[in-house]
């Protein structure tokens, strides 16, 4: 595998490439929640599983800092959207037209609205939800200062977000752009997500009018921490996005 930073202004992500000069399947690229970094470990193993079956990666930072604690009170789910949107149109332009995005978490919900603006073959969310209520941080922060900026506990590090982040982004806005996708997609559920209940999510899905593919995955947790679990979630990723690439290595 060889990586390499992603030329892009304003923009921090890391890309991985196949070492080997075997056809490329595609790219696929990685959209972590703004409160965990593009190096996360999972990222990086799910990483390194896909360089192996044959894809380019893209592993996208929303916080734009390496630091434990991290402000990103000037930042806002738009903001957030237009760099996941400048990103996948680097890898369709310079790498390939083959493209699926797989977000984890709030990475998920932003890969999805971003989809609208984008020409990709799929959108495989990770641990995402789909009810608004899930977003509503100023329910789950610690304190909330006179700019109305809230800190969060996630895990065991502060995050720091302005109350208006989701910019008034309500449950129609969801069900319309799952509604209205374009491409396939999966949504990748855990059944020891500690920090998100998906039955919502899972019913959500059902009301909408177009087909999306679900998954309850057994013994994985929110972070997907474990080497195995980053593992088995790699392969999946391979395997759904060689369907929907019309690739197929078996």
């Amino acid at each position: 595998m060889k990586s390499k930073p992603v030329p892009l202004e304003n923009i921090i992500a890391d890309m991985d490439l196949p070492d080997n000069n075997n056809p490329l399947k595609g790219v696929i690229l990685l959209v972590p929640c703004f409160t965990c970094e593009s190096t996360l470990a999972a990222l990086q193993s799910m990483s390194h599983t896909l360089t192996q079956r044959g894809y380019a990666t893209l592993r996208l930072s929303l916080s734009g800092s390496q630091a434990p604690d991290e402000d990103i009170s000037s930042k806002t789910f738009n903001s957030h959207l237009d760099e996941v949107v400048t990103l996948t149109q680097y890898a369709l332009e310079h790498i390939s037209e083959d493209v699926i995005i797989v977000g984890h978490c709030l990475g998920g919900l932003i890969s999805l609205f971003a989809e609208e603006q984008l020409q990709i073959k799929g959108i495989f969310t990770l641990g995402t939800s789909f009810d608004a209520d899930n977003y509503d941080f100023g329910k789950r922060g610690l304190q909330e200062d006179e700019n109305h900026i809230i800190t969060l506990q996630i895990n065991d590090h502060l995050v720091k977000i302005h109350r208006d982040y989701m910019e008034n982004i309500h449950q129609s806005d969801i069900l319309r752009r799952l509604n209205q996708l374009k491409c396939p997609m999966m949504a990748v559920f855990f059944d020891e997500d500690e920090t998100l209940d998906y039955s919502k999510s899972q019913k959500i899905i059902k009301s909408c009018e177009k087909a999306i593919e679900t998954i309850v995955v057994n013994q994985i947790t929110h972070l997907m921490d474990s080497e195995n679990e980053s593992y088995y979630l790699g392969n999946l990723i391979d395997v759904w996005a060689q369907t929907k690439l019309n690739k197929l290595y078996f």
